[in-house]
């Protein structure tokens, strides 16, 4: 059997480029077995093989060549076990992180085609929904849509409530005097939420789970019209109600006064 191995040897068995090798040496993670005083070769002998195995397949599980050779310093399994174990609680974050990116862009196809249905317009339906949590900006005295708007986005947007997890689906909680005078008058502004949050605050809201009964309307300009939804109410003596709020659908991504709002009441 072969004693040294050259640098293009070891490249051509393991796959790894002669630079990648000549750096694993630099960085001091798998030394030569010679090196020629004269030409500056680098040698590496059967012994070495192990670690050019070793280190192919931790790199292939994420190590960094500073763990690897923390590990093949130590010479102990117990540290490339340590390694390990932290590595998988990394993983398992990144997976946790990859599903709640999933679950965003799900929820938003869903938000973005839910009013490609004809049938929901002019009509009074009912949904079920689970709880759900929102974040609310109140609206006081300020009368600008936009001001509303700018609060509600600095609020949320603070230091104090930076950490939140959100959905960018914005509305608005009602009066339900002036709505059943056909007059829109927020409460405040609000923004949902991805889950429960573990604080108390006057900013945070929970929508009670139950069947809602809702109506789709162009909320912010004169196409508003819930003459309709009235009507039901009035017919079926409807009064004491638990929670109205009109969320966004963005069937409009260039005009702010134009996109549909699904205003939903709970009794």
């Amino acid at each position: 059997m072969k004693k040294y191995f050259t640098i293009g040897e070891i490249s051509k068995i393991y796959n790894f480029s002669v630079h990648s090798i000549r750096h694993y040496h630099k960085k001091g993670v798998i030394e030569p077995s010679y090196i020629d005083e004269e030409t500056g070769y680098r040698y590496y002998s059967f012994e070495r093989f192990q670690y050019f195995s070793r280190l192919k397949y931790l790199r292939s599980l994420g190590l960094s060549l500073d763990q690897i050779k923390n590990i093949f310093d130590s010479g102990s399994s117990k540290e490339l076990k340590n390694i390990l174990d932290k590595l998988k609680l990394d993983k398992e974050k990144e997976i946790n992180e990859i599903s709640k990116t999933i679950k965003k862009i799900d929820w938003l196809n869903t938000y973005y085609s839910y009013f490609e249905n004809d049938n929901l317009k002019n009509v009074v339906y009912k949904r079920s929904f689970e709880e759900r949590y929102l974040f609310q900006s109140f609206c006081e005295e300020i009368i600008a849509l936009e001001d509303m708007d700018v609060k509600l986005h600095k609020e949320i947007n603070s230091k104090e409530y930076s950490n939140l997890n959100c959905h960018r689906h914005f509305g608005y909680l009602l009066n339900f005097e002036s709505l059943m005078k056909g007059k829109f008058k927020p409460i405040s502004t609000t923004i949902l939420l991805n889950d429960k949050q573990n604080i108390k605050s006057d900013h945070l809201k929970v929508l009670p789970k139950g069947y809602y009964l809702c109506f789709s309307t162009y909320l912010l300009n004169n196409n508003f019209n819930i003459d309709p939804l009235i009507e039901y109410i009035n017919k079926n003596n409807l009064k004491k109600t638990k929670t109205i709020i009109a969320f966004e659908y963005e069937d409009n991504l260039n005009e702010f006064y134009n996109a549909i709002y699904e205003i939903q009441i709970l009794f």
